[in-house]
């Protein structure tokens, strides 16, 4: 669990902006938080520079992803930096798992044309992302999601199979195994729904690192690449 004072030291940096000068000084008296505590806990940060006693952020984007692999609510984090682009966080988290990314890859087949908001690719694994910013879902909601997903993922892997696109980014591989998910800004449990998993954001971590534990009960639709 993440301590209050550096979740809210945090939020305090990620809302403000270059452009407008914020001290170490202003946190902590805004916070009611010792500057000194305030100045070490934001210099463990790459993303982060003290100048003077001056906060600047190096790259919001950058520090976005490094608060998430230090624990933080990846989803409050986003929010508050300003960033709205789901597709694009989703991309930078799986290529810090050593995923090559796609993001609104489209195919077609059988005069079918489908969208994919995220392809995330790492040997055998292949998951088929689509993103939602939901604020709050209907179960109607949820299982039409499910099934849309399903769909893409089965022509995909029937579109996909010895295509070039698949046989340029898969050299070597002997097979691929296609995942369909789908992943949601809501904070929710990770849920599995008929072979289909429902991700929060703020789960994606955990959702990767332990994705062995998940593989018996989730879809998943085969590909040899001999």
């Amino acid at each position: 669990m993440i301590d209050l004072k550096k979740r809210l030291i945090l939020s305090t940096v990620v809302s403000s902006s270059n452009k407008k000068r914020i001290t170490v000084e202003k946190i902590a008296d805004n916070l009611g938080i010792s500057s000194s505590y305030v100045h070490e806990f934001l210099s463990s940060f790459k993303n982060i520079v003290i100048d003077k006693n001056v906060v600047y952020i190096i790259d919001k984007s950058g520090l976005v992803i490094e608060a998430w692999l230090k624990g933080f609510n990846i989803t409050d984090i986003a929010l508050r930096s300003g960033w709205r682009d789901l597709e694009r966080l989703c991309s930078v988290l799986f290529r810090k798992f050593g995923y090559a990314t796609y993001m609104n890859f489209r195919f077609k087949w059988c005069n079918e044309r489908r969208e994919i908001d995220v392809l995330a690719l790492k040997v055998p694994n292949i998951f088929l992302c689509d993103c939602k910013l939901w604020r709050r879902a209907r179960v109607s909601q949820l299982k039409e999601a499910i099934e849309k997903q399903r769909e893409r993922a089965l022509l995909f892997s029937k579109a996909i199979k010895g295509s070039n696109f698949l046989v340029d980014i898969a050299k070597g591989w002997k097979y691929a195994e296609v995942y369909p998910i789908i992943i949601t800004v809501l904070e929710v449990p990770l849920k599995v729904y008929k072979g289909i998993a429902v991700v929060s954001l703020s789960s994606l971590r955990s959702f990767l690192i332990e994705f062995d534990s998940y593989r018996d009960i989730l879809d998943c639709y085969f590909i040899n690449l001999y």
